[in-house]
């Protein structure tokens, strides 16, 4: 996705293609070492394979069900899935594109009034 970003922001300024990919690099730090600190917290990993899991991190994952898999818990079908997922990218992108083309209309507006600025200083 940021790939995509970077790619529709070509010819805008550096400084927001940088920022977007530290974005993106920040996922693959901060998820996984939260994960393993609640991991640990709930008595993770299980040293054998046939312990059961702890009580309350089934009940928590019970409770989350319908946040984390929202297909699952409606019985969606792969058709409806690959429709949503369709029309979640290209709202997506459309955004982005959205967003894109107004920061280059408040960059050329702010180059404006400094261009006319300066005609009015010299």
């Amino acid at each position: 996705m940021i790939t995509l970003l970077a790619f529709l922001s070509a010819y805008d300024f550096a400084p927001l293609r940088l920022w977007m990919w530290r974005i993106a690099a920040l996922k693959f730090a901060l998820p996984f070492a939260i994960l393993v600190a609640i991991g640990e917290w709930l008595g993770l990993p299980v040293k054998y394979p046939d312990d059961p899991a702890p009580p309350a991190l089934l009940e928590a994952s019970r409770a989350m069900a319908r946040f984390v898999s929202p297909a699952q818990l409606h019985g969606w079908s792969s058709w409806r899935l690959l429709l949503a997922t369709l029309a979640a990218v290209l709202l997506t992108v459309s955004c982005a594109r959205w967003i894109l083309r107004q920061l280059q209309y408040e960059r050329e507006r702010a180059l404006s009034v400094c261009r006319t600025a300066r005609k009015g200083v010299a």
